[in-house]
């Protein structure tokens, strides 16, 4: 079929009897089985109409695929009266995606794009309530046990897409909150100045959260005595870069920046001498990841996951890391109970269990 994700389907009348074969992967084989096989089998069993839709605003612009439908997951956020549709990026094998859509856009293969603000229809993959909080921006381990604790008295879906693309959707009111670490380079502060640079400061506030550890993780032992930064241009180190628009990378950025500037030379001639500048993980697992196949020899990561994944630890700084929440969010019930979780004597504790994390003066206050 001329379909992206899922080419690999097929039907066909084998002697008599219908055969469809469905793409290996986990999401493709979820979305195809409702475009195609849903259909099928509710008229053969003399059903009506199978499949539950809704009509939603689409957040992001979506690329099509000329010559080929395209097909793509989304988060759904509102209610009955009124849907946004939050468009997923993910690679095929993609098991986590499956966990996180609601629905999928269908793209036709006469059309290059869907513009952001497009009325389109969403298939529902499930037909379960949609969540009560809606969580998009940076990964972060101890804000993941966060969500985890208050998914006990309601509903939470968490999205990381890193800090920059959260802020965004936390300003157009696509999620409710996100966490966020994103270091100003002029003044050397995190979060706030950058939040007033890119005009969000009418339509979204910061709670005050905590600090973390981030550094250079080698393989135990660090067989490469790698030291620092400056270490990246050797020709036998391999480098795994965070993807952009992710804190991490902007803080990585700032250092080569800076490395650039030492050695006289630009930005794009330093990264050009990197081996897996453009390597990208989505997470600092996946970082970790990396290294442990072998792939790269260094990376950009949190202590938390040094120690967690048995790897060596080079220092390089702390990192504030805030909860971006959208203004009109604040009276939600559910907000409300985030943040008097982050103030409470509980999340105390939760934070000394977690290496290279530890809480600040302000943590839990509301910045506006």
């Amino acid at each position: 079929l001329k379909v992206r994700p899922g080419k690999p389907t097929f039907a066909a009348v084998v002697g008599g009897r219908l055969v469809v074969g469905l793409p290996g992967f986990p999401l493709s084989q979820m979305m195809i089985f409702n475009v195609l096989v849903r259909p099928i089998l509710a008229k053969l069993l003399g059903y009506g109409e199978p499949r539950a839709t809704v009509r939603a605003t689409l957040a992001e612009k979506v690329l099509g695929y000329l010559g080929a439908t395209r097909l793509v997951p989304v988060v759904l956020k509102g209610d009955s009266g009124s849907y946004v549709a939050y468009p997923l990026s993910y690679k095929s094998g993609s098991t986590s995606v499956l966990q996180i859509a609601d629905g999928f856009v269908m793209v036709k293969d006469s059309v290059s794009f869907l513009g952001e603000g497009a009325e389109v229809e969403v298939y529902r993959l499930h037909t379960k309530k949609l969540a009560d909080l809606v969580a998009i921006g940076s990964h972060d381990y101890l804000l993941s046990e966060v969500f985890r604790e208050l998914s006990r008295s309601f509903t939470v879906k968490y999205v990381p897409v890193g800090s920059l693309a959260g802020l965004e959707a936390v300003a157009k009111g696509v999620a409710d909150v996100g966490g966020v670490h994103v270091l100003d380079v002029e003044s050397g502060e995190y979060n706030v100045p950058v939040l007033r640079r890119l005009g969000y400061g009418g339509r979204v506030a910061l709670i005050v959260g905590y600090v973390r550890e981030v550094g250079l993780i080698v393989a135990k032992g660090n067989p490469k005595g790698i030291t620092s930064i400056r270490d990246l241009l050797r020709e036998d180190v391999v480098f795994v870069n965070r993807t952009r628009y992710s804190g991490t990378r902007v803080l990585v950025d700032a250092y080569l920046e800076k490395l650039a500037r030492e050695l006289g030379t630009n930005f794009e001639e330093l990264t050009s001498r990197i081996r897996g500048y453009y390597m990208e993980a989505r997470t600092h697992s996946g970082v970790a990841l990396s290294i442990l196949s072998g792939r790269a020899d260094v990376g950009v990561a949190l202590r938390y996951v040094a120690v967690k994944y048995g790897l060596d630890f080079i220092p390089l700084a702390y990192e504030r890391f805030d909860v971006a929440v959208n203004l009109k969010s604040l009276e939600k019930a559910e907000v409300k109970a985030l943040i008097e979780y982050l103030r409470s004597d509980r999340f105390r504790e939760l934070v000394e269990r977690y290496p290279g994390y530890r809480l600040i003066e302000r943590s839990g206050e509301l910045v506006l």
